[in-house]
């Protein structure tokens, strides 16, 4: 699935401002130093965070634009595996614990 990304967003005082496309079929790496955007990118892409401006589109689906559409992160096809352990937020302790 191609994934289209030209937006805007701000994380603490950081803005992160990408205009890029990644192509099915294909890997990516994101690299860069601390404090870059790499979690701010993937936060976005997950739908973990809002964008500020712009759109994202997985395939046909349109998944942000600003102001009106942001698909939740259960309902895109991007799955992100942190660090640190995480829990999805719209699920309780319980639903969390029997996902993993």
């Amino acid at each position: 699935m191609k994934i289209t990304a030209n937006f805007s967003a701000i994380r603490n005082s950081f803005r992160l401002s990408i205009d890029t496309i990644f192509s099915a079929g294909t890997v990516t790496a994101v690299l860069g130093p601390n404090g870059s955007g790499k979690s701010t990118l993937l936060r976005v892409l997950a739908g973990l965070q809002g964008i500020d401006s712009g759109a994202i589109v997985f395939g046909n689906q349109v998944v942000n634009k600003t102001p009106s559409v942001h698909v939740a992160p259960q309902g895109r096809s991007v799955g992100v595996v942190f660090q640190d352990y995480a829990l999805f937020p719209h699920l309780s302790v319980m639903e969390n614990i029997a996902f993993g």
